[in-house]
């Protein structure tokens, strides 16, 4: 994590889970896994700056976000 608590999604995707996970708590953030496989889990839309949410395919991060769930930036002219 930057001071700005901006998540770099390059930085995480690739990394396996116990990396992304040792690496998250050395960095002072929390995380949770809400999908695996595939397969979404229950979570609680509770907003927290400093969570991760990671997506998880066979063990390695696919997408990492943070808050309370993934928004698409959308620029209009």
């Amino acid at each position: 994590m930057n001071n700005s608590g901006i998540v770099i999604e390059s930085e995480w995707v690739g990394l396996s889970l116990t990396e992304a996970a040792e690496k998250a708590e050395s960095q002072g953030w929390e995380y949770r896994v809400v999908e695996n496989n595939g397969r979404q889990h229950m979570v609680t839309h509770d907003l927290k700056n400093k969570r991760l949410n990671f997506r998880v395919n066979d063990n390695l991060i696919t997408d990492v976000y943070g808050g309370k769930k993934k928004q698409k930036i959308i620029y209009i002219c």
